[in-house]
């Protein structure tokens, strides 16, 4: 692998490929190109090697004078105070204008005490970490090496064994794993629970992250970047907080997808059924009169429809009946609900072609509706979605 300057890969042999690549004692970088990933923009990755056969980037686009400066000010908080913006500015112009280069800027850097060795290593390899967070997971694709002299005067002390970075990298999928249950994506936004924060006891801190939260509405990945902190580190102490209740995660609304509808004439349940949904990051349309029904669905045309069982007017197998009579609308996915668990409903339902679902009838049951709710559109609005891209 190490005289080879291109090859390709699949999910399973990545690992093994990828520290060939990195040991390779060339300076350069390796150009990975995924052929069927969705989490990396342009499908594309680039590895800064040095002839040491250590690993001293990784990005979307080869290393810049801008993207160091920006890397340094992501992951180190002190950096970003107002008595370093001249240097940085400074820097930036030598840097855009071919003065000076990434070398001699860190050189600088650290004379200037504007970041201890230590914290110049920790935020290159934040970077590098991240970026294997999600490209370790990329699947299949070919990856081929340009040669880049520019990287051998970077210091290999900032450098990286492949090991390292793996062993690390590998791990962190461990631990995203264990943190999905909790947080779906670092887009999402965390509400405080704020009845549940006020019955609870808080250290000083928590109280005032709480504070900050409400007031600015962020997302988990905003708020890792307002911190300079890995966002493995803020997931992991988001999940704790979501484990107790004190927080939710809001997933960002789906901007490319059409609203699921609710048709009921309780306006308790609705306003139930819209929170409950928009946490889960789609947008909800309610229509609480059911001779109106059809006339919406045809002008709205949901993802996916949520329909009472019992109604004044017509009932919700009627207005079933109605729906599948109307070729524009008779394939969108249908769910009956009811407060009622009777097994003559759950037969109607599945003869109608319709999913069923049991309305929450006191708080202890609004978990398992949550959870049943969460699992019908991950299957017949998002699993379509995932189908149709």
């Amino acid at each position: 692998m190490s005289h080879s300057n291109s090859f390709s890969f699949r999910k399973q042999e990545f690992v093994t490929q990828i520290l060939a690549a990195i040991q390779s004692s060339q300076n350069g970088y390796w150009q990975f190109n995924f052929s069927n990933s969705s989490q990396i923009h342009n499908q594309a990755a680039y590895l800064g090697v040095n002839h040491a056969g250590t690993l001293c980037y990784a990005g979307s686009h080869r290393l810049s004078g801008e993207s160091f400066l920006r890397t340094v000010k992501r992951f180190n908080y002190s950096a970003r105070q107002e008595k370093y913006k001249p240097y940085f500015s400074e820097w930036a112009t030598k840097l855009e204008q071919g003065n000076s280069s990434i070398c001699t800027v860190m050189t600088d850097m650290l004379l200037k005490r504007v970041i201890t060795p230590k914290e110049l290593r920790q935020a290159l390899k934040h970077k590098i970490l991240i970026h294997f967070d999600t490209f370790l997971n990329a699947g299949q694709g070919a990856a081929h090496f340009l040669p880049d002299e520019q990287l051998s005067s970077i210091d290999p002390l900032l450098g990286f064994s492949g090991h390292e970075i793996l062993s690390e990298g590998l791990l962190r999928q461990k631990k995203w794993e264990q943190l999905k249950s909790f947080i779906l994506s670092m887009d999402g936004i965390p509400v405080v629970n704020q009845k549940k924060v006020s019955e609870t006891e808080l250290s000083p801190l928590e109280k005032k992250w709480f504070d900050r939260i409400s007031k600015h509405h962020k997302s988990l990945e905003e708020i890792s970047v307002a911190l300079g902190k890995d966002p493995l580190e803020i997931a992991s102490i988001f999940s704790q907080w979501v484990q107790r209740d004190l927080v939710e995660i809001e997933r960002p609304m789906q901007s490319d997808c059409a609203p699921i509808m609710i048709i009921d004439d309780s306006p308790i349940l609705i306003k139930q059924f819209e929170h409950l949904v928009k946490v889960l990051g789609h947008q909800v349309i309610a229509c609480q009169e059911s001779e109106r029904a059809v006339d919406k669905i045809q002008q709205v045309k949901p993802s996916m429809i949520f329909i009472d069982i019992n109604m004044p007017g017509i009932t919700g197998f009627e207005l079933v009946k109605r729906i599948r009579q109307q070729n524009r609308i008779s394939t969108i996915p249908l769910v009956i609900l009811t407060g009622e668990q009777k097994l003559s409903n759950k037969w109607r339902a599945q003869w109608s072609g319709c999913e069923f679902l049991t309305k929450p009838l006191g708080i202890a049951e609004i978990k398992s509706f949550q959870s049943q709710l969460k699992d019908l559109i991950q299957q017949f609005v998002e699993g379509q979605q995932l189908l149709a891209a």
